[in-house]
């Protein structure tokens, strides 16, 4: 089973690898203090609780996407605070897409690329809509 990690990096490489007129377009959030002073100095720089992984800003779309290793398990809160983050992307003009599916996000970058966003909206859709139906417990599986 790969990490999210190694996920992210496997995307990140295929992306520059892919798409390299698009250099520097695709971006990591550090968003994972390692204690609690640590956390509370990122805030105050501007980390935000609940930001993607991955920021894709390309022709005008800015694309978040949230990486999750496949049979992962995780607290809700935490699921919550990151479906609650992609939503307000999503309020104000953006795209969020979370996801273990390798392909589907690569799916996901390339619609961005060609400006589809009639297939980002209905991956988004899918997205949010099968997070929340994970959601009914006090763990959420992927």
């Amino acid at each position: 089973m790969k990490s999210e990690d190694r996920i992210q990096h496997e995307i990140v490489m295929w992306f520059s690898q892919e798409h390299p007129q698009f250099n520097g377009a695709l971006f990591e959030i550090y968003n994972n203090p390692v204690n609690q002073k640590h956390a509370l100095h990122r805030r105050a720089m501007g980390m935000v609780k609940g930001a993607s992984d991955l920021i894709l800003h390309v022709n005008g779309l800015m694309c978040c996407i949230e990486i999750k290793a496949p049979e992962s398990t995780h607290k809700r809160d935490h699921i919550k605070y990151q479906l609650d983050w992609g939503k307000g992307i999503v309020s104000r003009g953006g795209y969020f897409f979370m996801s273990q599916d390798i392909e589907l996000i690569k799916l996901f970058i390339n619609s961005a690329i060609i400006k589809n966003t009639e297939a980002l909206e209905s991956m988004q859709t899918a997205c949010i809509i099968g997070v929340e139906q994970k959601m009914i417990n006090k763990t959420v599986k992927f």
